[in-house]
């Protein structure tokens, strides 16, 4: 009696499971579709993610063909906003030279004084040098200078030589006259009209480069930046600079749109080193350009073309630098912060341009 009466309760229990199971497909495959609906980027990104592991998938949407399609898709705001505002961002011809020889070379030169002809730069040389000033600034250079290198055993990327001057990720104020510079109509119209779109600011720095005797090192070699197919790296001189204090160097056309985009062309994971002697093979001496000058020289490059530079031998090279990217471009998330920015109190293009920078409010 005992067994049919257990036999009738593994009936009933198996039949309840059955009715379940039947029940739930329908249901597990509606909220699927619900799920999918509300979030089909993220559903597939992580379906991405889990089959091929996260090295496999970052280099995935960073090749080619993939990368151009994505950088269409996540681009399109940033074009439709500039359109809207375009009528607002017209150049003058001083900035229409400098888009079209970015356009045209990749780089661009001007004076601070030519762009900004009612700002004292003196009062920008002044901050950069209190700062170089600062007790721990000062015992790094001089520890640099009297020999001191870090231990590497991973072979991580080290620059050595490189005193970042507000620390490894700097806090700016909102009324610092390098957030106004980058930040202001005078760089976004130029910036904004070189990639077609409102931009976004990657990164932000202040850099004291320290002489030394070693051969060139990391970005002291020829190199093509990562973070996006088209970048405008700023670097404004915040000292003079000539053949033995750190010039920068740039082979105009090898950036994306360039007529040498094409050797040992970017990649958008790691920045691109060429081997050792391919550039001096291919490319001839007049065509790898040298730009020294005085203080005040603010240069407008796409770092996505081959440079290099920062290696003094003779004395500091202060300067000050900037990077605007698309959408698509790197995120680094906390890389610099700006204290106490107001976004809505700026123009469109200055807010769409700050939206990627960590804003603190001043209690």
């Amino acid at each position: 009696m005992d067994r049919v009466r257990q036999s009738g309760a593994q009936k009933i229990m198996l039949s309840t499971k059955l009715l379940n199971t039947v029940y739930r497909v329908p249901y597990t495959a509606k909220q699927k579709l619900f799920n999918f609906s509300r979030d089909p980027k993220g559903i597939f990104t992580n379906k991405l993610r889990s089959t091929l592991g996260e090295k496999r998938y970052t280099n995935l949407q960073y090749s080619s063909p993939i990368y151009d399609v994505r950088r269409w898709f996540l681009n399109r705001e940033g074009k439709r906003a500039y359109a809207a505002e375009k009528v607002h961002m017209q150049l003058n011809s001083l900035q229409r030279r400098i888009v079209n020889d970015l356009s045209k070379n990749g780089i661009a030169v001007v004076h601070f004084s030519e762009l900004f002809p009612n700002v004292d730069f003196r009062e920008l040389q002044e901050f950069a040098e209190s700062l170089l000033q600062e007790p721990e600034n000062k015992e790094q250079v001089t520890k640099i200078l009297n020999g001191f290198r870090p231990a590497n055993p991973l072979g991580l990327v080290m620059k050595f030589y490189l005193v970042r001057l507000l620390g490894n990720k700097p806090a700016f104020h909102y009324d610092d006259k390098f957030v106004e510079l980058v930040l202001s109509d005078e760089i976004l119209r130029i910036v904004c009209g070189y990639f077609g779109s409102f931009v976004r600011i990657a990164d932000m720095d202040f850099w004291c480069n320290v002489p030394t005797e070693e051969p060139d090192a990391y970005s002291q070699t020829w190199h093509r930046d990562s973070e996006d197919k088209k970048l405008v790296k700023l670097f404004l001189w915040l000292r003079d600079v000539d053949a033995t204090t750190g010039p920068f160097y740039y082979i105009p056309g090898t950036h994306s749109e360039g007529v040498h985009n094409k050797f040992h062309p970017q990649t958008r994971v790691v920045s691109k080193y060429p081997p050792a002697g391919a550039v001096d093979e291919y490319f001839s001496p007049e065509q790898k350009v040298r730009f020294t000058g005085e203080a005040g020289t603010l240069i407008f490059c796409d770092t996505a073309g081959l440079h290099k530079g920062g290696h003094p031998t003779t004395g500091l090279r202060l300067l000050f630098t900037a990077l605007y990217s698309t959408d698509a471009g790197w995120d680094y998330g906390d890389r610099f912060s700006i204290l106490g920015l107001d976004r809505e109190r700026l123009s469109p293009a200055a807010g769409y341009a700050a939206g990627r920078a960590r804003t603190h409010r001043i209690i």
